[in-house]
């Protein structure tokens, strides 16, 4: 339907009904339908005396006001759906840096959705670095809630938000092979063979409530349809994370293990080496005090789908 035609009816009805005359609109089917009738004699402008149709009952014209949904005129104008404040939900998994989770999600209004989630990672990794053999024991915590803002239309989001519980953190410990070599601030030590060296880390990430703002595309809760993807990605303000480095034990000369040995927290060579060691690391990972967020989730919105509709 051309733009004259669509607009010629209204602007007729405009023109020929006088102060005593209504215009209002109908829908049916997802098609809307111009009508125009006098409020004190609505055979003057019925289907049988005028090309216009009839007019619509005031049962229609009341359900239309009170929606508040706006409506548009013209081709492919569309039709928005409000969304009431916890009507519709979803749950989903998660994959993140942080773990596997899940997430719950509810609408608060057009084009605002609350999403509450939680995530959690055990892993136990194992390397040798300098010398120095580390078992290591690494245990992500975290829940969080957030806004998902669409400012246009389409999946794209903005979502500020808060990690109620940040009980991420890194533990390793050490047990030096007796008389084996190892490297502390680039100084050479041996452990001894009778009292060998022992060593704790420990890699606190940041405060336990902080501050996040990521980007994404997706909606859990999107009307056409029930299962749905989303991903997210963004940064958490989660404070400067600290690193403790406690060695124990009996370091000797590597050019003469038989001489010269002495406790490592009793030298002022090894000691320095140790307080230098973990200044140097603290430094370095001062980078993870905004912590990266990268989320992948697959969720099923609860309730029927809901089509799209258009005035034509």
């Amino acid at each position: 339907m051309t733009l004259h035609r669509t607009l010629l009816p209204w602007c007729l009805a405009l023109l020929l009904t006088p102060s005593g005359y209504a215009a209002s609109a109908r829908y049916s089917s997802g098609t809307a339908t111009l009508h125009s009738v006098e409020a004190g004699n609505p055979d003057i402008f019925s289907s049988s005396n005028s090309s216009l149709p009839d007019a619509p009952d005031a049962a229609a014209i009341d359900e239309l006001r009170r929606s508040s949904q706006p409506m548009g005129f013209g081709r492919n104008t569309a039709l928005r759906l409000h969304t009431g404040m916890f009507s519709q939900w979803a749950v989903g998994s998660t994959l993140s840096v942080g773990g596997l989770g899940f997430q719950v999600a509810t609408s608060l209004r057009t084009k605002m959705n609350l999403r509450l989630g939680a995530s959690m990672l055990n892993y136990s990794p194992t390397i040798v670095e300098e010398g120095i053999p580390i078992d290591g024991r690494v245990r992500m915590r975290s829940a969080n809630v957030g806004v998902d803002v669409y400012p246009y239309r389409g999946s794209f989001h903005i979502t500020p938000g808060v990690t109620l519980y940040n009980g991420n953190r890194m533990t390793a410990a050490t047990s030096i092979v007796p008389g084996s070599s190892f490297t502390i601030n680039d100084d050479l030590y041996v452990s001894d063979a009778s009292d060998p060296v022992n060593g704790q880390f420990d890699v606190n990430l940041g405060r336990k409530i902080a501050p996040s703002l990521t980007v994404g595309w997706g909606n859990m809760l999107k009307r056409s349809k029930n299962w749905n993807m989303q991903t997210d990605l963004g940064i958490q303000y989660i404070g400067r994370p600290s690193f403790t480095l406690v060695m124990t034990g009996t370091v000797c000369e590597p050019n003469n293990p038989s001489n010269g040995c002495t406790s490592i927290q009793s030298d002022p060579d090894s000691l320095s080496d140790l307080q230098q060691e973990q200044a140097s690391v603290n430094q370095a990972i001062q980078i993870l005090r905004f912590y990266p967020i990268l989320t992948t989730s697959l969720s099923y919105r609860f309730g029927h789908k809901t089509a799209t509709t258009y005035w034509r």
